[in-house]
């Protein structure tokens, strides 16, 4: 039976068949999103000793690890008893034998599949491959935990995620749908409100869709984020779109 681990915008572990969680303790979720996340190679025991009990001594640090692993078995039940691998030469991770669903894989799997290429080619299947992997990220990864390891993903991931949205956007406005494509930017800068080309584009977009009030107001919130934060203006391409959108408003067509 597939085990179902999501890690974005929430920690939560079922069966696939079953609508109940596995309750784990906070340490025993972060060590089983550990090893997930890392499924393709085993870790030397020093290596999650370092990571998880930096403090400790050799002896205590692999005792705390035996311990770790047992409880994680425990509440996963006596359908994981091979959930970890046996331990050779000290190395752990989870054993191939063991079905795991993970929603960081799996979204980074549709984002990377069209980053960096074309959706005008396939268009169908890729941009349905980027829209699935979007919707899988619900929220930043882990959220409340702070380990170095976590903040270190939660920003790549967020990254991603943002580079998948742009292309989205991107591609909705080349084929006009602009309504769809200002709701994407808008969906950007909930996540990265700083984002000014996306602020830039927006403005771009609204022009084009014959909503020049809402451009103006989408440069007064770029330039208001922006002295606020960081205490600049906004970037002359930046300005030079909204000095087009004020001399488009007073020779309109």
């Amino acid at each position: 039976m597939m085990l179902r681990l999501q890690l974005l915008g929430r920690v939560r572990l079922s069966y696939e068949t079953e609508n109940k969680n596995i309750h784990l303790k906070r340490q025993s979720a972060t060590l089983l999103a550990y090893l997930a996340m890392h499924r393709d190679c085993d870790h030397a025991q020093d290596t999650i000793i370092e990571q998880f009990w930096p403090e400790c001594d050799p002896a205590r640090g692999r005792s705390n690890l035996s311990s770790a692993l047992w409880r994680l078995r425990r509440a996963i039940g006596p359908r994981s008893s091979t959930l970890i691998k046996p331990s050779i030469h000290g190395a752990t991770g989870i054993s191939e034998d063991i079905p795991i669903w993970l929603d960081v894989k799996a979204f980074e799997c549709g984002i990377m599949a069209t980053l960096g290429t074309s959706l005008v080619k396939s268009v169908d299947c890729k941009l349905a491959t980027l829209e699935q992997g979007l919707a899988l990220y619900h929220g930043e990864l882990m959220p409340g935990w702070y380990d170095d390891w976590i903040l270190a993903e939660r920003e790549r991931l967020q990254g991603l995620y943002l580079g998948g949205l742009l292309q989205l956007m991107a591609h909705r406005a080349e084929q006009g749908l602009l309504d769809a494509a200002i709701a994407t930017g808008r969906q950007i800068l909930k996540v990265e409100p700083l984002h000014e080309t996306t602020h830039r584009r927006l403005i771009e977009l609204y022009m084009a869709s014959g909503q020049p009030a809402a451009a103006t107001r989408q440069y007064q919130d770029c330039f208001g984020l922006l002295l606020e934060e960081l205490g600049v203006a906004p970037c002359s391409e930046t300005q030079a779109t909204y000095a087009k959108l004020r001399q488009t408003s007073a020779h309109p067509a």
